[in-house]
């Protein structure tokens, strides 16, 4: 059954998937830690505090705009691609993301839901084919927003629509009072999206979206700009935070490699070249027939005659060098007319400054400089050829992932509450989501490659230690520590190898629910039957003893879902 929830507000588009007022906070002189990058503004007690949002919303289109543009520079986009590929794997009939709810309490109905509302929110975002674009646009802007349209007769998602970054801010209003000791504090808080959209006309108009309706992740790398306030004092700026994508550390080193490309072909396309230096001799010519009588040279050794044979027509066309021009200098004193060589630009070859930035960037993208070599050899299924580079980079994966996780989580959540699979509070969905984990899905043939090898080192160390089993080390010890096996995994594997051994039969379920067992060797099973009530098991043997070895009567009417 779908949950009630508000489709139309005074103040807000969207809907509010909680009808109940939890903006109220504890009375606190000091906000909490602004980690979801959102403008804050204050409604005091006889005054209002406004931000300058713009200024802020301003900034971060300027800074999407040059994520935008140095994501296309070919050292960022190879970066950026080798990110993707490695978090976003999507091969075969293997979906990119799972959802694992094995570690809930919930009944098997419920966890069937849960995966069920999964499966429809990875279909409805086509995130098994787009998912690459969609992690990209993520990494590259630093943040990804969605709106959401809510189906209002069955319930659940309907409909999510992209909403470019550059046009929505997410906004907090703190409500300040005065308390008894005369501090202000604050006991209240709003939080909603801001979206702005410009219309050909130039107009621009804002439009306030409901919290609840937006799905919303960000990179978590927030930083601050200064903004001005409506206050009038001595100092009325308010520091407005920012969040940066993680190529935001490439802008710099990437300019200066840019500027350095640029001036080393320019210089290579002036110095490079030889050039022809042309000593004319004018001794004896007077000054003003020397001037004419130089620009008369000039112009015959520049122009260039040619003749089309098909046309018959003399073409004479001046051959524009201004990079290479040659040089033509006037001389006196009996020297006679010469033609020089001038050398081109000298070690031209020389790269390492351009190496220098150019290693800068690639440090600057967390992604390990050997994958740039094209050279550079790979070797499959040996830890020695594993660098640590290439450890640290499968970490920086790691975490982009756990962050990258809000934006399916965020979509999960709506599902759930709009078809009333859980509870419509928000300690409902964070009891649920500790119980929830995420996997994305790996390069089988690498994955298999690196487990097989862990695998056999730690199988090398217990033969190592056999002869100290039993004597200083225990084999549960072993279990644990070499082979990494947990408390209920080693016991299930003590109880395989008896019963591989023969020394114990496996348990089946039998219809008596398991109290059916028959311990008897003779005729005589105990001479009063088995009683399901009493749970007496007995013993056979002709003699019954009477003891009740059965567990306690379970209760058969508790309703699967609560």
């Amino acid at each position: 059954m779908a949950t009630n929830f508000n489709s139309s507000l005074q103040r807000f588009f969207g809907f509010n998937l909680n009808p109940k007022n939890e903006g109220d906070v504890d009375a606190s002189p000091i906000q909490k830690i602004n980690d979801d990058g959102a403008v804050v503004t204050a409604a005091a007690n006889g005054y209002y505090v406004s931000m300058d949002s713009e200024v802020s919303l301003q900034s971060e289109r300027d800074l999407i705009n040059r994520y935008r543009t140095l994501a296309q520079m070919p050292e960022v986009a190879f970066a950026i691609q080798n990110i993707v590929n490695e978090a976003i794997v999507i091969e075969g009939d293997t979906e990119p993301v799972s959802l694992s709810v094995n570690d809930t309490d919930k009944s098997e109905l419920e966890k069937e839901s849960i995966r069920e509302a999964w499966d429809e929110i990875i279909s409805l975002s086509k995130f098994n084919t787009d998912g690459y674009q969609i992690f990209e646009r993520w990494y590259v802007d630093g943040k990804i927003y969605y709106y959401v349209i809510l189906d209002v007769e069955k319930g659940g998602i309907k409909e999510i629509r992209q909403i470019d970054p550059r046009k929505i801010r997410k906004v907090k209003t703190h409500t300040r009072e005065i308390n008894e000791n005369g501090i202000s504090v604050i006991t209240g808080e709003e939080s909603y999206f801001s979206y702005t959209e410009s219309d050909s006309a130039g107009t621009t108009s804002a439009v306030r979206l409901h919290e609840d309706s937006v799905i919303y992740a960000h990179s978590g790398l927030i930083d601050s700009v200064s903004a001005q306030t409506n206050v009038s004092s001595a100092s009325n700026s308010v520091e407005v935070p920012i969040i940066k994508s993680y190529i935001h550390g490439a802008i710099k080193p990437a300019n200066q490699l840019q500027l350095l490309e640029e001036a080393i072909l320019i210089y290579r396309l002036v110095r490079a070249p030889e050039r022809r230096a042309f000593y004319i001799d004018i001794d004896g010519i007077p000054n003003a027939k020397a001037d004419q009588y130089m620009n008369d040279m000039i112009n015959k050794l520049k122009n260039k005659a040619s003749y089309d044979a098909s046309t018959g027509v003399l073409n004479e066309g001046k051959r524009h060098m201004a990079m290479i021009e040659d040089f033509f200098l006037p001389r006196r004193n009996g020297k006679s007319t010469e033609i020089t060589t001038l050398p081109g630009g000298q070690g031209l070859g020389d790269l390492n400054d351009l190496e220098y930035f150019r290693d800068r960037l690639i440090n600057s993208l967390y992604v390990p400089k050997a994958r740039y070599q094209a050279d550079a050899g790979f070797q499959i299924g040996k830890s020695d050829a594993v660098s640590r580079d290439e450890i640290t980079f499968n970490k920086f994966i790691t975490k982009l992932r756990n962050k990258f996780n809000d934006f399916l989580y965020g979509m999960l959540r709506i599902q759930l509450v709009s078809k009333g699979i859980i509870e419509n509070t928000n300690e409902a969905w964070n009891n649920l989501k500790t119980d929830l984990s995420i996997t994305y899905n790996t390069d089988n043939y690498f994955s298999t490659l690196k487990e097989l090898e862990i695998l056999t080192s730690r199988l090398a160390v217990m033969g190592d230690a056999d002869s100290y089993t039993g004597k200083y080390l225990s084999k549960k010890y072993l279990s644990t520590h070499v082979l990494g096996l947990t408390e209920d995994e080693f016991a299930q594997m003590e109880k395989q190898i008896r019963i591989e051994a023969g020394d114990e039969v496996e348990e089946e379920d039998d219809d008596d629910g398991g109290f059916g067992d028959d311990f008897g060797g003779g005729d005589d099973f105990g001479g009063g039957g088995f009683e399901p009530a009493e749970r007496g098991l007995d013993m056979g043997g002709g003699d019954d003893f009477g003891q009740d070895t059965g567990p306690e009567e379970p209760n058969f009417d508790q309703d699967p879902i609560q």
